[in-house]
């Protein structure tokens, strides 16, 4: 409202587009003084809650009034600030808050898809890492030996993004065993 105080919220927006629904529906709803219901509160006093036409909430008051007198009163305020919002967009520029920022709400599905990618990329690092172990032993039954700190610190990519070098390493170390038993593959034959 016109003191910086938040007089209606609305939850459970799940996207940009969604939001902007939203801020058009309540727009439109808002100004319809029927559009509007109280709730009394177990404390005492009462709260402003706003429906669609199809009687859904779509934001919900946070001042707490102390009569049903003075709540109708906020409702009345609410209506002339919701139609001049629908009349000037620097009104509703200056009114309205979306804080924090609609960020893409995670479905169950996609929160799984997102865990089970962590959890591929937790187990690829161990995997990786076990895999340089082994090459490394096999290596070294043969005398040889790739020092990883080195090549790592040649590596040109930052510390986060080390991810391709080290499949890189175990790709050298493949390559250098396969060519090293073809090499003494291929002696042992002459």
């Amino acid at each position: 409202n016109d003191n910086s105080e938040i007089v209606l919220t609305s939850t459970a927006i799940q996207s940009q587009d969604e939001r902007e629904r939203r801020i058009a529906e309540i727009i439109a709803c808002g100004r319809d003084r029927g559009n509007y219901f109280l709730r009394a509160m177990a404390r005492g006093g009462f709260r402003i809650a706003l429906r669609n036409l199809r009687a859904e909430l779509i934001a919900e008051g946070e001042q707490r009034f102390e009569t049903e007198f003075h709540a109708e009163e906020g409702v009345e305020d609410l209506v002339m600030l919701l139609s001049r919002m629908a009349q000037d967009q620097t009104v509703r520029d200056q009114h309205i808050r979306t804080s924090p920022e609609v960020e893409e709400i995670r479905t169950p599905l996609k929160a799984y898809q997102e865990n089970l990618a962590a959890l591929v990329r937790q187990s690829d690092r161990k995997y990786l890492s076990r895999r340089n172990n082994i090459l490394n032993h096999l290596l070294a039954r043969f005398g040889e030996h790739f020092d990883d700190a080195i090549l790592e610190r040649l590596d040109w990519r930052p510390f986060g993004e080390k991810d391709d070098f080290y499949h890189e390493l175990v790709r050298w170390k493949i390559e250098f065993l396969r060519g090293y038993v073809e090499e003494s593959g291929s002696s042992d034959v002459n």
